[in-house]
Formats: structure tokens, C-alpha cells, sequence
């Protein structure tokens, strides 16, 4: 991926700064934003970058489809609904709205020379907590490297990703 710049999701409002400079340090361009889920601590950099208005050219935006309305009903009291609410104002305020891909457990991406697999996304949630247990979980993978990330998904969600994917 020499030459590519990748993100994973970001980090919380005061991380805002230090991701924009070292994106700014790579070029200023971002091939591909991965969203695992709209916690604050995953969206909210991202959200303070594009209501500021000093944020790089982005390909691409990568999201786990959320249903807004299921999303608010099974909110939990650490779910901060307005976060959600808040980087898709962001986004549509700024017009990057258009680069949102969602991404669904089973899709194949191909990433400059490595491949990324979404193993799990909210759509294939089985019960557990709202945001975390939608988060997307995705393995990446090349010739000799794999990394996989898994967002805030937690255990209950273990079992279905092991029956559908094994060792993938």
C-alpha cells in the first residue's frame, strides 16, 4: 500500500488536530475512511475535521449500513445518539455524503495490492448493544500480512462471525 493512505475511524474530538496533521504529513489525501461505528470515539475527529472545513480529499467514505431508526430505538445510555446524528450533518453539510460506500459482511475490496473482507457489519448483528455489536469488522490481506480490526464488537458477536468465517 506504499503510497496509499488508509483510516480507521479517528478518535474522539481532541484527536481531531493531531489526525489532521499527519494526514497532512501523508499527502493530504485519503484513499479510504473506514467507519466502524458512530460512538464518539471513533466519529467525532472526523466531525470536528469537516465542520471546520479543514479536512483532506477523500475517496472514499466506508460505512456498516446503520437503520437510524432501529439505531435510536436500541440506544443504550452510553450510546450518544447525537454523534450519529451529528457526522451525517457533517457529512451532508459538506457534500461528502456522496462518498459514502456502505459495506455489507461477505463484500471483497480491493485496496492497492491488498484485499479487505467485511466479516461483520450491522446488518448481520444478532442481538447484543446498538453500536458496538453493529460495528464492521474487517480483515485485511496481502501476500505476506493480515490485520484484522474489529471495531467495538464485542463477544456476542463472536460466535456468528466463527460460523460464517472460520480462519478466513
Amino acid at each position: 500500500l506504499k503510497g496509499h493512505v488508509y483510516v480507521l475511524d479517528g478518535g474522539q474530538n481532541e484527536d481531531c488536530d493531531y489526525l489532521r496533521q499527519r494526514i497532512q504529513e501523508l499527502g493530504n489525501h485519503v484513499d479510504g475512511w473506514f467507519l466502524s461505528h458512530p460512538h464518539t470515539d471513533h466519529v467525532n475527529a472526523l466531525s470536528t475535521m469537516l465542520e471546520s472545513g479543514d479536512y483532506p480529499e477523500v475517496d472514499s467514505y466506508y460505512v456498516s449500513d446503520f437503520d437510524q431508526e432501529k439505531y435510536q430505538a436500541e440506544a443504550a445510555d452510553w450510546d450518544v445518539y447525537s454523534d450519529y446524528e451529528r457526522i451525517k450533518r457533517a457529512m451532508e453539510t459538506t457534500g461528502e455524503q456522496a462518498k459514502v460506500k456502505p459495506i455489507y459482511a461477505g463484500d471483497v475490496l480491493d485496496m492497492d495490492g491488498m484485499q479487505g473482507k467485511v466479516l461483520h457489519d450491522y446488518t448481520t448483528k444478532d442481538g447484543g448493544d446498538a453500536a458496538n455489536d453493529g460495528s464492521l469488522v474487517l480483515k485485511f490481506y496481502g501476500a505476506k500480512t493480515s490485520m484484522l480490526f474489529c471495531g467495538d464488537t464485542g463477544a456476542s458477536q463472536s460466535q456468528s462471525i466463527l460460523e460464517n468465517y472460520g480462519e478466513a
